[in-house]
């Protein structure tokens, strides 16, 4: 199979109030994105993952709320790096993903949570995967950046409490259709924003 580069993002579910664990990673380049005002309108696969790159080069820490709100998901008050381009955003995996494809933060309390990502997505065949795509599990949601080889996968990801915006590199098996299996993460479906230009 040819290598395709794909990006993915833990989201964490409000509902569940937790993002899983995952494998501990490596850095990713840096990269300058353009961070421009939110919409809910398109976006494009290249700027998705320059948004996203944003928050990892920076380390930005896991967060359940806006920096100096409440933490709904980790307990006590946000603290985390500022900058007005994220500040309207949860630094959880939902909130990263939802400021990766440009959601509106002020419509949807800091962006999607991973139980209603379904919303504005839909499911696409795991062999379609493209930067700025997802993995969308339960309770968790993943951008997939690129296939190292044919079970390896490059991941963009906010894991979990007390944990910073990452890169790793996971093992992933493709079950069928939409479903892969991410090793040490469980079961997800690839999705694609609704929105994304291809």
């Amino acid at each position: 199979m040819q290598s395709r580069s794909l990006v993915l993002l833990f989201v964490s579910a409000i509902g569940s109030l937790a993002c899983s664990s995952a494998p501990s990673g490596d850095g990713v380049a840096t990269q300058s994105a353009a961070l421009d005002d939110v919409s809910d309108g398109a976006v494009s696969h290249s700027g998705t993952m320059a948004r996203a790159t944003e928050w990892v080069s920076a380390g930005l820490g896991y967060c359940g709320g806006v920096p100096g709100g409440d933490d709904v998901i980790c307990g006590g008050t946000c603290e985390r790096e500022r900058n007005p381009a994220w500040d309207r955003y949860r630094s959880d995996c939902s909130g990263f993903v939802s400021f990766a494809w440009r959601i509106d933060a002020k419509k949807h309390w800091g962006g999607y949570t991973t139980s209603s990502l379904a919303e504005i997505s839909h499911e696409i065949d795991a062999d379609a995967l493209m930067p700025g795509d997802a993995l969308l599990g339960s309770g968790h949601v993943m951008l997939f950046a690129a296939w190292v080889d044919e079970t390896h996968a490059r991941l963009l990801e906010e894991p979990h409490c007390d944990a910073s915006a990452r890169a790793v590199t996971a093992t992933v098996t493709r079950l069928g259709g939409a479903s892969v299996r991410v090793s040490g993460w469980g079961n997800y479906e690839a999705i694609r924003y609704d929105r994304m230009e291809e």
